[in-house]
């Protein structure tokens, strides 16, 4: 009778044992699962962060030799250091004679992106290509004269339409 019971008590624990090792392994294999779906959305997200830094400096060649560079949104770090990056790289690539820097879509103009705008414009200058403001309104204008910002030499053209006919009629001559 003993030897019944211990047994049956030795092969009660083999089944606890079993059914134990079957679900720690059933749920090892959850956790991978997860793991997999985890780095697979990390890997998605990093692609799409790129593809949206890359789409938020977009440079635009509109004429042999002349790029717009459209600024739109506020200017963290982060994007001044796409934007720069971004805008380099297409001078020298497109052999760009002028860039235009549209600010139109900058809803506000403080110390920050003006000093980023004084960065691009000599860094721009550096490159060989002159670098021409478009679209000041004028409260950006207010602030900039207000924050003492020194533009210089730098061309200014009241929008984006004006700017490209003075680019057509100078290539015209």
């Amino acid at each position: 009778q003993m030897l019944d019971t211990l047994e049956r008590t030795q092969n009660e624990r083999k089944r606890l044992e079993t059914e134990q090792f079957t679900a720690l392994a059933q749920n090892n294999a959850q956790q991978r699962a997860l793991v997999d779906q985890l780095q697979a959305s990390l890997h998605e997200r990093a692609v799409l962060s790129a593809t949206v830094r890359e789409l938020s400096v977009p440079v635009i060649p509109v004429l042999p030799g002349v790029l717009v560079v459209p600024l739109i949104g506020l200017f963290d770090d982060l994007r001044a250091g796409q934007l720069l990056t971004t805008v380099l790289e297409a001078v020298e690539t497109e052999r760009a004679a002028q860039v235009l820097l549209d600010v139109t879509g900058v809803p506000t103009l403080d110390t920050h992106v003006a000093r980023l705008l004084l960065q691009l414009t000599d860094a721009v200058r550096l490159l060989g290509a002159e670098p021409v403001l478009v679209g000041v309104r004028p409260e950006v204008a207010q602030t900039l004269v207000q924050l003492g910002v020194e533009f210089g030499t730098l061309r200014i053209a009241a929008d984006l339409r004006s700017a490209v006919a003075q680019q057509i009629g100078a290539q015209r001559h």
